[in-house]
């Protein structure tokens, strides 16, 4: 465990914001459809749960650096 004054803050999006993100907009139709359900599978198989955790990291890496791009060439 890290020691307390090596934490690092994390944030969350609101439902709000999140709805205008590229997967909250995937997701819509499917929300709408399925209120009451959370969209969370879980994954038994170890291969599969990598795999799945794996290519999420991969966009998360893609969309920041586009992130990081996008707001450096907007003018101060």
């Amino acid at each position: 465990m890290p020691k307390i004054d090596q934490t690092v803050t994390s944030y969350a999006l609101r439902a709000d914001e999140s709805q205008h993100t590229l997967l909250g907009e995937t997701i819509q139709p499917q929300t709408l459809e399925y209120p009451n359900l959370s969209g969370i599978r879980a994954l038994s198989d170890p291969h599969d749960a990598f795999a799945a955790r794996a290519l999420l990291t991969q966009v998360a890496e893609k969309n920041a650096r586009h992130s990081i791009g996008h707001r450096s060439r907007q003018p101060p």
